[in-house]
């Protein structure tokens, strides 16, 4: 077989140039077939299979809570949920909570609506996240905000100098650390995220305050 493939090459080689019309419609139809197919792939894959952009989807688990007695199912979480999950460390590998945020954004003497979350410190790295720009949240940022790419590029025009702006949101200063990676879109429409400190009351009162979106990433295996 390998004898004759040089033989072979310089035939199918000499046939296409006598052809070389249907050579070039041969190439293009095949170039259209691979960039269709790679196209079409892609659309799957973030229209379909993740349309958030998230990594580790398939470790990532939501809680939610059931009260079978009252006949309430899939209930967001309150913070004593969120201490008790965040401590099976042989099972999680990693726990965040989110709460949703809507500000008021003030710019240039104008008021618009920003749409958001308030995040725990983990809630990136849960994700295997990496910004864009800056850093993202820890534990000891307070008033401090990562922008979305998305809201980046519309309201900074993605000027790489937004880092350490101040933003001003329902009247208080957020300073940006950060801005998120263009295919992180968790949760939908969120613009920017800002830390989320439970106070001791929300982790003690089971019941109390069940606003929380809890996520958590399993361990392998």
């Amino acid at each position: 077989m390998f004898a004759s493939l040089p033989h072979d090459l310089r035939f199918a080689w000499r046939v296409l140039l006598r052809q070389p019309v249907l050579t070039a419609s041969t190439a293009l139809t095949l170039a259209i077939g691979a960039g269709a197919n790679t196209a079409i792939v892609s659309v799957v894959k973030t229209a379909l299979i993740n349309p958030l952009g998230l990594r580790h989807s398939d470790q990532v688990v939501v809680a939610r809570v059931h009260l079978d007695k009252l006949k309430m199912r899939r209930l967001e979480t309150s913070g004593v949920e969120f201490r008790e999950i965040s401590g099976m460390t042989d099972t999680f590998a990693a726990t965040a909570a989110m709460e949703g945020r809507w500000w008021t954004y003030e710019t240039n003497g104008e008021a618009t609506r920003m749409v958001g979350q308030a995040v725990t410190p983990q809630f990136f790295q849960l994700f295997g996240e990496r910004p864009e720009l800056g850093r993202f949240l820890t534990g000891d940022d307070r008033e401090s905000i990562v922008l979305s790419h998305a809201f980046w590029r519309s309201a900074f025009g993605a000027d790489r100098a937004v880092l350490n702006r101040i933003l001003l949101l329902d009247g208080k200063p957020y300073h940006v650390v950060g801005v998120a990676a263009a295919d992180f879109r968790f949760p939908t429409g969120a613009e920017g995220w800002a830390p989320l400190v439970l106070s001791p009351e929300r982790l003690q009162r089971r019941g109390y305050n069940m606003k929380l979106t809890l996520v958590a990433k399993l361990k392998t295996g």
